[in-house]
């Protein structure tokens, strides 16, 4: 985008707050619209992105039949333009947030979708989520269970990404890249000034995911190809990928921790998950292991893992994400030497955006033709 573009885009955001102008009155195309997509026309998203179809087409169920309207929230009419030849004959409309509240009639929901939304629509039958957690609406997520309301998620559409976040946090930490960084804007080049004893090396040592989906499985073949013996803990068992050596369920979580010199959770929000990681979790850690944080906040007691890492427990800690979030600007976290903290944008890359209406789009074209769907959710699980 240029900086032009850039420039209008930052005036109109001003005038719309200030209600001066319609929010979805848009003059600056979509970033990932106007890097195009004509080279995406033979990809398709089960293979290139590892994704997963409904085992029967939606034409089966009997609810089911061609949508006559689905609202696509906050779209731009560049966006609506883009996505109207896979739905030819379907009225595709635009609400923007402030707008959720009030009800409308629509056969389904692409984008943010809210509890209001739901239940001001009887005719809705599929919401299409631009997330992958879905936790965070457990009235929405219950509505859509009763109704039977099919949903879908974009789960591994950014596995890739964050993955590669997760192994950035690490190699920082285990390089100690953040001291470094202070010493580049201090322009001192002093090659006596690392503390070798907290200089990790990785080839040879034991790395443990907990959380096993498509981002643990991605986080473990590049560890494993780094030359890192690497196990992992996962809610249910079954087969293994050659990346991990052996593997346990997160009631075996313990004896996991007790031998891991680093350990990667990419575990999703879920009753099962909330609080895993507290003091005892901690205590039990192999003294000096580094943790790695891409997937909920929730699943650490934050108070416990402060005290681990002020202990010495833990060597260090890579955090994209924290309970709660924001993170306070009084939080110790903050201040930590051996914490990297990155706001919760381990997914963000306008390539993932790319991915992400590339498999709504696709998802559209296969609702309209009664086909089956990719990435649908159990919403009262919550993946």
């Amino acid at each position: 985008m240029s900086a032009g573009q850039t420039l209008k885009r930052h005036l109109r955001s001003m005038l719309v707050r200030a209600g001066m102008r319609d929010p979805l009155d848009r003059d600056v195309q979509d970033a990932d619209l106007v890097l195009g997509y004509d080279a995406w026309d033979d990809i398709d998203p089960v293979t290139a992105f590892g994704l997963t179809a409904d085992t029967r087409p939606v034409r089966d169920y009997s609810w089911w039949k061609p949508p006559q309207k689905v609202v696509v929230t906050d779209a731009s009419p560049q966006r609506l333009a883009w996505l109207q030849p896979v739905a030819p004959g379907v009225e595709l409309m635009s609400i923007h947030f402030q707008q959720h509240k009030i009800p409308f009639e629509a056969d389904a929901v692409m984008g943010w979708c809210t509890l209001d939304m739901v239940t001001g629509n009887s005719r809705l039958r599929w919401v299409q989520l631009d997330t992958v957690g879905i936790e965070m609406h457990p009235e929405r997520n219950a509505e859509l269970a009763a109704r039977g309301i099919l949903t879908c998620n974009l789960r591994n559409v950014s596995s890739p990404v964050v993955a590669e976040h997760a192994v950035a946090l690490l190699l920082a930490l285990s390089r100690r890249l953040a001291d470094y960084r202070q010493r580049q804007w201090q322009r001192i080049w002093d090659p006596t000034y690392a503390d070798l004893a907290r200089m990790h090396v990785l080839d040879g040592r034991k790395a443990l995911i907990v959380g096993l989906g498509s981002i643990g499985t991605r986080v473990a073949e590049i560890l494993r190809g780094m030359g890192m013996q690497v196990s992992a803990v996962r809610n249910r068992m079954g087969d293994l990928p050659a990346c991990v050596s052996h593997a346990g369920t997160l009631a075996q979580l313990q004896e996991f921790l007790a031998d891991s010199d680093v350990v990667v959770s990419t575990l999703p929000q879920t009753p099962q998950t909330r609080n895993i990681f507290d003091a005892a979790a901690f205590s039990g850690m192999k003294s000096g292991a580094l943790f790695i944080n891409v997937g909920r906040g929730s699943s650490v007691v934050t108070e416990d893992l402060v005290a681990a890492l002020q202990r010495g427990q833990l060597a260090g800690a890579g955090l994209d994400v924290v309970d709660s979030e924001p993170l306070v600007r009084n939080h110790p976290l903050w201040r930590m030497n051996n914490v990297i903290l990155t706001p919760h944008v381990a997914a963000r890359s306008l390539a993932v955006k790319q991915r992400e209406w590339w498999v709504m789009r696709e998802n559209l074209r296969r609702y309209v033709a009664g086909e089956p769907m990719l990435c649908v959710v159990d919403t009262l699980k919550g993946y």
